[in-house]
């Protein structure tokens, strides 16, 4: 037998103080840790991550081997910076899922704000979201850092609600109003929760007057989509105890007199749930109709142009069509779609309708339905 060398009998001396200062919990995940195969492959594809997300410009910083932290962008934007908002969003949703599992050692400790200027109203309700579904899964533990965020920023969250997330809120400053935006508080909701789309038609019609109570979608549009997560968003088992919730905001420019209402849900994404559901068939029949190919934009096309669902109800399946009617009507706005790795957008200006479809390289884990319109 090989005599064992003084670097190692240092080391199995120091790892025998260690263990017999620790409890029993914490000497078999220790030594879990240093002798089990799947945590040394789980921490080489941890590792492997990193450098992935790194590659598409995401800054993620390691700050000890345990521990790393998300610096966000200067913009977030889902019209124009897509692929890198889309890219920390993925970022943060990989390494959220990761936090607390046993056989991963490093977890996300911060999302740092400092260096971020400006974010669309979608963006923000996205990244809040995200953070959210962290602050879930870490018992409502996380307390945001305001010392380096931007005036502009913390007023834009601050009104989104943000804050009100979590259990130790901080001490927001006072200042002037810097935007002329209005954000309306984001409401959170579960799958078959329609009631709290009342919440933002209140909102809303605080914002723009009594003619609110005239406008469809806000009874149809909103409360199909909300019934559609119920649906397709969350299958069984994948999400049997997994978090089933949806997002629902709005903004309104002042200047330019345009509205906007953001709804978001986490699940698998439209082009996803469609060749399992009964709608399949005439999404197929639509592709060949067309002769387009079978991406993620095209699914989307066609799931809006059916505008039907895999319950084949007759009173459902129509609130897109709803809101888009309601844009036609004033003439001026757009409907836009992303999920997954796919767009459709709907633009109508000055009564010209025109669709959009496009293919990114980044697939946005769930979907976000985008409705803005130009009130007179």
């Amino acid at each position: 037998m090989k005599k064992p060398s003084r670097k190692h009998r240092r080391y199995v001396v120091r790892l025998n103080i260690r263990l017999r200062h620790s409890n029993t919990l914490n000497r078999r995940s220790y030594s879990r840790d240093i002798y089990s195969p799947k945590s040394r492959s789980a921490k080489k594809q941890l590792l492997r991550k990193i450098e992935e997300y790194r590659a598409l410009k995401v800054e993620v910083v390691q700050l000890s081997k345990r521990t790393l932290e998300i610096w966000l962008p200067e913009t977030m934007n889902f019209s124009y910076q897509y692929e890198i908002t889309t890219a920390y969003i993925k970022a943060i949703r990989y390494f959220v899922e990761r936090t607390r599992e046993r056989d991963c050692k490093v977890s996300l400790r911060s999302i740092r704000f400092d260096r971020l200027r400006k974010v669309s109203s979608s963006a923000a309700l996205v990244l809040t979201s995200e953070i959210s579904r962290w602050d879930d899964k870490v018992s409502n533990t996380l307390s945001p850092d305001l010392s380096k965020w931007s005036p502009e920023i913390i007023e834009q969250f601050q009104e989104l609600g943000y804050f009100d997330l979590f259990s130790q809120s901080p001490n927001l400053p006072k200042h002037e109003k810097l935007s002329s935006i209005k954000l309306l508080p984001y409401i959170k909701g579960t799958c078959g929760d329609h009631a709290k789309s009342r919440i933002l038609k209140a909102g809303i019609q605080s914002l723009l007057g009594k003619g609110v109570q005239k406008w469809a979608f806000l009874h149809s549009g909103l409360g199909e989509a909300i019934t559609n997560v119920s649906h397709h968003a969350y299958p069984l088992p994948q999400y049997d105890n997994e978090p089933k919730n949806w997002y629902l905001t709005a903004s309104f420019d002042e200047g330019k007199r345009e509205l906007k209402i953001s709804f978001y849900d986490q699940g698998i994404g439209i082009p996803n749930t469609l060749p399992s559901s009964t709608m399949g068939e005439y999404v197929q029949k639509y592709l060949r109709r067309l002769k387009l190919g079978r991406h993620d934009a095209i699914m989307i096309r066609a799931a809006l142009a059916y505008g039907r669902t895999r319950t084949h109800e007759e009173d459902r399946g129509k609130g897109l069509q709803d809101m888009l009617n309601f844009i036609r009507q004033v003439g001026s706005g757009y409907l836009s779609i992303i999920s997954a790795k796919g767009l459709c957008k709907v633009d109508i200006k000055e009564m010209k309708e025109s669709v959009k479809t496009h293919r990114f390289d980044n697939a946005l884990p769930g979907t976000l339905i985008i409705w803005s319109v130009a009130i007179p």
